[in-house]
């Protein structure tokens, strides 16, 4: 008596598409779900058929149960983070660099006798474009993803003694295809602004920075399903199950740094502190009829501390001041969280868990740049950096072009 009723509690909780425990993984949801009375009449049932008649070939059975699941490769949070510090470099290169207006009409020392800078400049705006080139490897059995980022971002900002105030605004467009068996595709539109400012004690080169961003992000994600036929050859599952889903990324940026000069040399160590939280939506999926998913991912966070250095040397020409710089910071990220989903199928079965790897502890970004100012109003800069910690890696470039007026 007590068995039947325990049999008739779990088909009762199959009827809903959610269900009374959440399983670790798909493979045992499955297991659990096909000892049920319902499991013949499920719309599933062709899946675990199919998923039994690999038995034989578990490289195959493992692929295809990836193919069935939300990602978990990380890309969700590391192409945001890609993005995020681009638009970070961008405006912490650009506060340093420039002068506040008490000191802009002055003559550089390195600037020939007879030549005059600009009279003292309180407004600027710039353009900044940058692009990345993400590969992360196969990490703890997740495939990893290969991610393609453009974007572009604009400032606006003022400038007062020893300290200055901003804003920018910027979109990024990453694309992203996965490593794994079928090579979902990910495409991720992210819209920020950001409140910025700057602070330089008046008579020491101590400088403190400061960011507050808030960023909304667009996925539109194309799961591609592949079940290939197994020993009898009578089920196949090839499908592509596609959703639009958002997400919000707040974050903190905090930046200190001492600037010591020997001549036209110029060595900035900095210590960088990153907190960001993206905040991901539910979504439900469609096109893909019984094999639909509804997922919740977790919430994931960052908590970074970045230390290092920048040297810079000045070169002064007739028609324009030329900086080179090359710079070397190590970051270390005390909370690390991997992607992770809770998702069930809509057409039955029970909830299951889609964890991807941890990322590393640490990471480094190494890079070097060239800024060439006209002594009037134009500013150019380029720079390019490698970022990259265990089984991942990131290519970055950019250019921006200011122009400052009175």
């Amino acid at each position: 008596m007590l068995r039947s009723r325990f049999k008739l509690l779990l088909l009762l909780c199959g009827i809903v598409t959610k269900s009374w425990a959440t399983f670790p993984d798909l493979n045992s949801m499955l297991q659990a779900y096909r000892q049920t009375a319902q499991v013949t009449d499920s719309p599933l049932y062709p899946l675990i058929l199919a998923l039994d008649d690999l038995n034989s070939e578990p490289d195959l059975q493992a692929a295809a149960l990836l193919t069935l699941i939300p990602v978990a490769d990380g890309s969700l949070k590391s192409a945001s983070d890609g993005a995020m510090r681009q638009m970070l470099s961008v405006i912490g290169d650009r506060l340093i660099r420039l002068p506040p207006p008490d000191k802009a009409s002055e003559p550089d020392e390195g600037v020939a006798s007879g030549d005059e800078l600009p009279s003292p400049l309180d407004h600027g705006v710039w353009l900044q474009i940058l692009g990345d080139d993400i590969h992360q490897k196969l990490r703890s059995a997740v495939p990893g993803y290969h991610g393609q980022v453009l974007g572009a971002i604009v400032g606006r900002d003022f400038l007062f003694p020893h300290r200055m105030i901003g804003f920018a605004a910027g979109y990024i467009h990453s694309k992203v295809i996965s490593y794994g068996p079928s090579g979902s595709f990910l495409d991720i539109k992210r819209f920020q602004g950001t409140l910025y400012g700057r602070y330089e004690l008046e008579r020491c080169p101590y400088y403190s920075i400061f960011a507050l961003t808030i960023a909304n992000l667009q996925y539109d994600n194309n799961r591609k399903i592949l079940v290939p036929p197994g020993a009898s050859g009578h089920f196949v599952f090839e499908n592509i199950a596609q959703s639009d889903f958002s997400a919000w990324e707040p974050s903190v940026y905090l930046e200190t740094g001492y600037t010591w000069k020997c001549g036209n040399f110029s060595a900035i160590p900095k210590a960088m502190l990153t907190y960001s939280r993206l905040d991901i939506g539910a979504y439900n999926e469609n096109d893909a009829f019984a094999l639909d998913l509804n997922v919740k991912y977790q919430d994931m966070n960052t908590f970074t501390l970045g230390v290092g250095a920048k040297l810079e040397y000045q070169n002064t020409f007739d028609k324009a001041l030329v900086v080179p710089e090359m710079h070397a910071y190590v970051f270390h990220d005390f909370v690390n969280n991997s992607q992770f989903a809770t998702a069930n199928f809509f057409s039955g079965g029970y909830e299951f868990l889609s964890q991807g790897a941890e990322p590393a502890l640490n990471s480094i970004e190494v890079g070097a740049g060239l800024a060439v100012h006209s002594y009037k109003d134009i500013l150019v800069t380029m720079q390019y950096d490698y970022a990259a910690r265990t089984d991942y890696y990131r290519n970055c470039a950019f250019i921006k072009v200011r122009y400052e007026w009175a």
